[in-house]
């Protein structure tokens, strides 16, 4: 009946609640040797386990202020920051450099070398004809309508938001703009003499 409780977030963009939660936390000690101890969950494969009594309440996180949703000025940063740590970039407008990934029909991701994880980038109806979108557009069409037989390279500009999806939570950017948009194709037949 608890789980009734829990709505999800009224803002679409918004996928993170605060939500108080009453129950019974119970571990297994570390030190037993995992094969002789008994956890929780399939297998005593778990240490630790929560048992959820209630929900005391469940609302949208307060993550960021009105007067930070409204500022112009970009957090400069990496993608590797905001993945690492999500919750202090949502609703906030950042700028990063990193690699445009598609596989040319619905998938999309932007990436960094070291990073665990890409952000969707979302590119809302308002800047969709905007000269930097398109040039984006163009080096995606040539040649394969992917970065198969291409890399592309630019600093992005939007604001961080998560979004529930049918993959799970999704980091996602909403663009606003797109600088410094660096295209270099790739040889898919180096072996073929030109």
């Amino acid at each position: 009946m608890a789980w009734e409780k829990l709505r999800p977030s009224p803002i679409p963009a918004q996928a993170v609640l605060e939500v108080v939660l009453l129950g019974q936390f119970e571990t297994v000690a570390r030190q037993v040797p995992l094969e002789t101890s008994t956890g929780f969950g399939h297998l005593g494969a778990y240490s630790h386990e929560l048992i959820l009594a209630d929900i005391v309440s469940a609302k949208p996180a307060r993550l960021f202020t009105q007067e930070q949703t409204r500022s112009s000025e970009a957090i400069k940063t990496t993608v590797c920051e905001v993945v690492k740590d999500p919750l202090r970039f949502v609703g906030k407008k950042v700028r990063f450099s990193a690699k445009f990934e598609s596989d040319g029909i619905e998938r999309s991701v932007l990436v960094s070398r070291y990073c665990p994880r890409g952000i969707v980038p979302l590119v809302p109806d308002e800047v969709e004809n905007h000269p930097d979108i398109e040039a984006l557009d163009r080096a995606l069409d040539q040649g394969m309508r992917s970065t198969i037989d291409k890399h592309i390279d630019a600093i992005f500009t939007g604001r961080f938001a998560l979004r529930d999806s049918d993959l799970g939570l999704q980091y996602v950017l909403n663009i606003e703009r797109i600088d410094g948009l660096k295209v270099t194709t790739i040889d898919l037949k180096p072996h073929l003499p030109r």
